[in-house]
């Protein structure tokens, strides 16, 4: 059966744009390298306690070179980008808060294959994928993440019928979700810590 996904693209000169939404059915077929699911449909605290990490992991987490936005997540590794992934989410949750009707999404980090798409949300099952080579670096990342995490909190039921109107461009939902991709800064100011080396 078919789902909604709202996609993140990476090629704005070729006509792509962060966010472009398309109907699929299935499976798009292209080769995908499961890298990592997690974040299951918890409560807010929950939630909250599951992202406080012991003191060993993160010492063993942030072992080698400090990590900065310009860095490429294939340089990264999974332990890395869950952390990014994770903090990031947490930010999300204190900034653009979590819906009423709906638990904190999932997320998974993947390996995608001939893709041009950063990311996407899928209303259906309330799940994020991030295509971490795709994004290239950590900045990227983070981005894609907090517009995906806007879709999230958004009224997607009306995803369609606004686009009718207005078109991608000027659609107020991608408006929204890329003018909060500008909280990237605030974003990593707050997991820097988490991603700092440490002794």
């Amino acid at each position: 059966m078919g789902s909604y996904l709202f996609l993140c693209n990476n090629q704005k000169t070729k006509g792509y744009h962060r966010g472009h939404w398309q109907f699929c059915f299935g499976i798009y077929g292209q080769p995908v390298t499961r890298f990592d699911c997690w974040l299951d449909n918890l409560s807010f605290d929950s939630f909250d306690k599951e992202l406080k990490f012991n003191n060993q992991k993160n010492n063993n987490m942030n072992k080698g070179p400090t990590i900065l936005l310009k860095t490429k997540t294939d340089t990264l590794t999974r332990a890395a980008l869950r952390l990014i992934a994770k903090e990031t989410i947490h930010f999300c949750i204190a900034t653009l808060g979590v819906k009423r009707t709906l638990p904190v999404p999932t997320v998974s980090v993947i390996k995608r294959g001939r893709s041009l798409r950063y990311g996407q949300y899928d209303m259906v099952n309330n799940h994020i994928q991030i295509h971490y080579n795709v994004c290239g670096d950590v900045k990227n990342m983070i981005q894609t993440l907090i517009h995906e995490y806007t879709h999230y909190t958004q009224n997607m039921n009306k995803y369609h019928k606004l686009i009718a109107k207005y078109g991608y461009d000027a659609h107020p939902q991608e408006v929204e979700a890329r003018d909060n991709e500008k909280l990237y800064t605030p974003c990593f100011k707050f997991i820097k810590k988490s991603l700092t080396p440490r002794d």
